[in-house]
């Protein structure tokens, strides 16, 4: 009998383990309530995002934290609600964060204007589970990985203040869809600081930016290869450390309403390119759970 407990209790944490990496979260404010619907009874939860524009609306390298409270209240609206939020400072301040050359004045200023950031928002809605997009950063962002582990051991304060890790796993090009070192990079810090591993995939392509081209800019992955792409990432070990889920984020309705020729090409009226919109959801969602 003994044994048998002993079995079941491994079984279930092979279970937990294995439904950890399945986890599924949209990032996607922009769906109908029918969609949301219906990814909730697959199971899919929603991930949170709080834009640049009610972050820092004047200032690239200061919060507005009077702003930043009106939008984490609105996204969460009860005091004691849970969940997961991500708070997305990208620009000049994103740049002065990572890049910075040493501990400059700036650096110190720019680190401290993201952990006020985070250290308002985690007060405001403690139960929510809160960090920044593409915290850590991607290799390609540096000429070494030396400058990366640079980077990265300045912000130890910074990455020991969030409670999530959201790193940037957006595909480039069919033949460049990011390296897979950056999920073992995001699993090694998050083994180190104790953080929860969300990588970050968009079914759009970024273009060829190695090239500067824009080849395949904001084309639409291939259900197929965006779902395998998401079997690369669940499956990355790193020394039995895997990821938490993966968040899924999209704002098309965004890109079609600012004239973005490649998203505008695909409707010729925004209530069609809503309804292709959902449907294709829900339809890669339904592919990505099949795998």
């Amino acid at each position: 009998m003994k044994y048998i407990i002993i079995i079941l209790v491994i079984l279930l944490n092979i279970l937990q383990i294995a439904f950890s990496q399945n986890k599924l979260l949209i990032a996607m404010d922009d769906l109908n309530t029918e969609t949301f619907k219906d990814l909730k009874s697959k199971n899919v939860s929603e991930l949170k995002v709080i834009y640049g524009a009610d972050i820092y609306p004047n200032n690239p390298i200061e919060v507005d934290l009077g702003k930043l409270e009106k939008a984490i209240i609105l996204a969460f609206p009860r005091s004691d609600q849970s969940g997961y939020g991500m708070l997305d400072w990208e620009g000049k301040g994103y740049h002065e964060l990572i890049h910075a050359k040493g501990r400059t004045q700036d650096f110190v200023n720019i680190q401290n204007q993201f952990i006020k950031t985070i250290k308002f928002a985690k007060k405001l809605r403690p139960n929510v589970k809160w960090g920044f997009f593409e915290i850590p950063a991607r290799e390609r962002r540096f000429k070494s990985r030396a400058l990366q582990l640079d980077s990265h051991e300045r912000i130890s304060v910074l990455l020991d203040a969030c409670d999530v890790f959201y790193p940037s796993m957006y595909g480039y090009t069919p033949e460049d869809l990011g390296s897979l070192s950056d999920v073992l990079f995001a699993l090694e810090l998050g083994k180190k600081f104790n953080k929860e591993v969300y990588p970050m995939v968009w079914h759009r392509f970024q273009g060829d930016t190695k090239n500067q081209t824009k080849k395949y800019w904001f084309e639409i992955i291939p259900k197929k290869m965006f779902s395998e792409r998401i079997k690369e990432i669940r499956s990355i070990n790193n020394n039995n450390n895997r990821i938490n889920g993966i968040v899924w984020w999209g704002k098309d309705t965004y890109f079609y309403i600012k004239k973005n020729k490649v998203v505008r090409s695909e409707s010729r009226n925004i209530s069609s390119f809503k309804s292709k919109y959902n449907l294709m959801v829900k339809d890669y969602v339904k592919f990505i759970q099949k795998k």
